[in-house]
């Protein structure tokens, strides 16, 4: 079983889940390990998410097992799921900090994956639904027989690709929320990483090439490289690959970078100009 799920994942083909549990997490002023909200987030409208997150297109963050995460090619970050059924679910408010009675079937929304959840009670398929009320329903007991199915994430054709750039000094909890992009490209660091927001589809594989050299990059919550080897100052040509084969080349010129959000404890945002 667990090979079949393996090839599945790396082949490209949309992943169907059916009869699996789920719990709350109160996903509050976190940034979660996939970097899809910031620090400060007590609400939907606060949490400075993807567009079609904070719009309610997608009606919830989800964290995933450790085991899918392990088990994907894929960087699963920012993965759509169409949750199809599911049990002993309760209806929330818009700003997912309010809950009441449970939800009729039939049950049809979106949840992109925001985190990761590595506890034992998270084994392959279980969810993780994020919000934001420090009281959650689990007197009530958890969701259970839960369906969800890989799909597309609901991009609009304006909806460009998002790069949140962080490096040792940012990013982080310990990190200080205001610093400057000469303080960040200044200092020498042991890692840069790259997070793809905004994505319609997740990314299998990622390189940078810097000096002539290739460097592929190694896929954690975010795609990572050694900052010894890079001088962001330069700007960042990258190759990245979608989990639809879809090759996209782009080059970050130093100049694109704005200034760091406070949010995200330094992290440097640019807009891209490309879709997956």
């Amino acid at each position: 079983m667990i090979r079949i799920f393996v090839l599945l994942l790396c082949s490209g083909v949309p992943l169907s889940h059916a009869m699996t549990n789920a719990t709350y997490n109160s996903f509050r002023q976190q940034i979660g390990y996939c970097k899809m909200q910031s620090f400060e987030t007590v609400s939907r409208s606060t949490s400075g998410s993807v567009p079609m997150f904070m719009d309610g297109r997608i009606r919830f963050g989800v964290g995933i097992s450790d085991f899918n995460m392990r088990a994907s090619e894929a960087e699963l970050c920012g993965m759509c799921l169409r949750v199809t059924s599911v049990e002993n679910f309760f209806e929330w408010n818009e700003d997912l900090t309010e809950w009441w009675g449970p939800i009729q079937q039939p049950v049809d929304f979106l949840a992109m994956v925001f985190d990761r959840c590595p506890d034992e009670i998270c084994i392959q398929d279980f969810l993780d639904f994020d919000i934001y009320s420090p009281f959650q329903p689990v007197a009530r007991g958890n969701p259970t027989h839960l369906s969800w199915t890989q799909v597309p994430c609901p991009v609009t054709p304006h909806e460009k690709i998002e790069y949140l750039i962080c490096t040792s000094y940012s990013c982080n909890q310990q990190n200080p929320a205001q610093q400057t992009a000469v303080d960040l490209l200044n200092k020498t660091h042991y890692y840069w990483t790259i997070t793809f927001r905004n994505i319609r589809v997740p990314i299998r594989s990622a390189t940078v090439h810097y000096e002539g050299r290739d460097y592929l990059l190694r896929k954690e919550n975010s795609w990572t490289w050694d900052g010894e080897l890079y001088d962001l100052w330069r700007g960042i040509n990258i190759t990245f690959v979608s989990e639809e084969n879809k090759v996209l080349r782009d080059f970050i010129p130093m100049d694109s970078f704005r200034v760091p959000k406070s949010e995200y404890h330094g992290g440097i945002f640019v807009q891209s100009e490309l879709q997956t």
